[in-house]
């Protein structure tokens, strides 16, 4: 159901997600191993990132087609969130690794956050649902 809002911050936050494949974390004006040997340090670099960004893809697009039952929606609509501040976590530990090489953030640092934003709106707006379908299960 597409027509509903928190189906279209899931899609959005899907394709924030899939921007990290174009733009990278961080970038160099040097080339250095092993992470910036293209001076850029992003979802390639690193298998762990690129599985958790598939995953909160993935389950973003799962989560807009379970509207019929808005318990696992719900619960389902945190775990994009959670993937996406781990890869963030994750680059913020790798920078501790990073010594002597001169980095700045890109793009791409910014829309894990965007990310997060998206789904914490998409969960109020089916928590929100859920509740107006309760109420008139009341009125009954």
């Amino acid at each position: 159901m597409i027509q509903r809002i928190q189906s279209v911050f899931l899609l959005l936050a899907a394709a924030c997600m899939g921007g990290l494949f174009k733009l990278p974390y961080l970038s160099s004006q040097e080339a250095a191993s092993p992470y910036f040997e293209d001076k850029q340090f992003n979802i390639q670099d690193h298998t762990f990132l690129l599985v958790l960004t598939i995953a909160a893809i993935v389950l973003s697009l799962i989560t807009i087609f379970l509207f019929n039952n808005r318990k696992l929606q719900k619960s389902i609509a945190l775990l994009p969130l959670m993937c996406a501040m781990a890869s963030l976590g994750f680059v913020f530990g790798k920078m501790s690794t990073f010594k002597g090489v001169e980095h700045s953030y890109a793009a791409g640092f910014v829309l894990p956050v965007i990310t997060g934003i998206l789904c914490v709106l998409a969960f109020g707006f089916i928590n929100k649902d859920d509740k107006i379908v309760k109420s008139m299960d009341r009125l009954r």
